[in-house]
């Protein structure tokens, strides 16, 4: 049986380390198996169409510390 997400049962989790045949980290807990599908899917559809697509995968980290975080972090992270 799957398992599910604690706070969207309709989310189904995935733990394995592969997806396809392509590998995906799961180290720090598990992926949500639709979202995978649709990544899947746009990375296909992308490179079919265009065969030298690149995908960077950049993670914007807050420190974990007592500070409360600058106001418009994020957003400046993403502009």
């Amino acid at each position: 049986m799957s398992q599910r997400h604690p706070f969207n049962r309709k989310l189904v989790l995935y733990n394995e380390n592969e997806w396809y045949g392509l590998p995906v980290y799961t180290d720090r807990g598990p992926l949500i198996r639709s979202y995978l599908q649709r990544a899947h899917c746009v990375l296909r559809d992308a490179v079919e169409d265009f065969p030298r697509t690149c995908l960077i995968r950049c993670d914007a980290r807050i420190p974990q510390d007592d500070r409360e975080p600058e106001a418009g972090a994020i957003s400046r992270f993403l502009d």
